[in-house]
């Protein structure tokens, strides 16, 4: 049998350590965020060129890894010319943590007048 966990060391003042900070968004996707910080924003081109991926990868990455894994908040505005996709900064809002992974999106109840409409 394994003793217990035991609980990690408080700091000097006897406070608990923190909790680490998100780690910074590096790589492509660095490059992704850097173009939306922009004032302007960035296009699907600005994106496709910096980081030499497809349209539907750039808008996965948006949607994916930038707004539901990171809590990022993206706006798109369709202008004259192409759609602009911008970042909101929002300070002291803390990322979403991600969902949990399910094997279907449907919710309870219709899950449940789907079966017995089978049955």
């Amino acid at each position: 049998m394994t003793p217990p966990a035991t609980p990690p060391p408080a700091g000097a003042d006897g406070a608990q350590p923190k909790a680490p900070l998100p780690r910074p968004i590096t790589g492509k996707l660095g490059l992704i965020v850097e173009l939306l910080r922009r004032p302007h924003g960035a296009d699907l081109s600005d994106m496709m060129e910096a980081t030499g991926w497809q349209q539907h990868s750039v808008r996965g990455a948006l949607a994916g890894a930038l707004k539901r894994h990171r809590g990022l908040t993206i706006v798109s505005e369709k202008t004259t010319g192409p759609r602009l996709y911008r970042l909101i900064e929002t300070a002291g809002v803390e990322p979403m943590t991600p969902k949990a992974k399910t094997p279907c999106n449907r919710s309870k109840a219709a899950k449940t007048a789907s079966s017995q409409a089978h049955a």
